[in-house]
């Protein structure tokens, strides 16, 4: 299981993609030192299957996510910390690919 705490990212909505590409948006993410860990792309077309999440040879992540998930996780990308890009094929050998917190306090954080 990989599990690398994303640090900081770049958030692009493309006006050029749309005819082209099933995908307009993509957050890039990156860790410790400023490496490139890899990129999440929202697919607009919510009917349409995700590709699934992978590693390429460079070991940067790709994961797709439904256009209506891009407020959640621009959500836990500005309002939580630590937040970390988990791939894990681990559990039964099926892939489980995620950007998400580990356990934390209940009311962390919050006044």
């Amino acid at each position: 299981m990989d599990v690398i705490e994303i640090k900081t990212y770049e958030y692009y909505v493309f006006s050029s993609r749309e005819a082209m590409f099933f995908v307009n948006t993509v957050i890039l993410l990156y860790g410790a030192n400023s490496a490139f860990i890899g990129a999440v792309w929202f697919k607009k077309d919510n009917t349409a299957a995700l590709d699934p999440a992978t590693k390429n040879a460079q070991g940067w992540y790709t994961l797709y996510y439904s256009y209506v998930d891009l407020p959640v996780i621009i959500d836990m990308l500005r309002n939580e910390k630590p937040v970390y890009l988990i791939f894990d094929t681990s559990e039964n050998s099926a892939l489980n690919a995620r950007i998400s917190t580990l356990q934390e306090p209940v009311g962390e954080g919050e006044q």
